[in-house]
């Protein structure tokens, strides 16, 4: 289990989420609540979308789950992907688990 490299509240509203990866690979993973809207928040993931097996939210734990997929060996991607999310408004917390 590693803490996500780094995290930022885009919304100016100094909200924190616990974010954590769960898995075996070097990811450098950064976190974001990127809008507020009146249906819930926008959070963004450093992952690019091919890599995101599948996700889901649980309204238990408040936690947005996301699985994500090694790409192909030798696969070359240029700039940092953010993978957008929309989440309720009580979101705590973000985990990243390896399929």
């Amino acid at each position: 289990m590693k803490d996500f490299a780094n995290f930022m509240d885009l919304t100016g509203k100094g909200r924190e989420l616990k974010c954590t990866y769960h898995g075996s690979k070097n990811l450098h993973l950064e976190g974001r609540i990127m809008s507020e809207g009146d249906n819930g928040l926008t959070v963004g993931v450093s992952l690019w979308k091919d890599d995101v097996a599948s996700y889901n939210y649980d309204s238990n734990r408040d936690s947005l789950n996301i699985w994500y997929q090694s790409p192909p060996p030798k696969t070359i991607r240029a700039g940092l992907a953010v993978e957008r999310f929309n989440v309720p408004n009580t979101i705590k917390e973000i985990n990243v688990y390896d399929i």
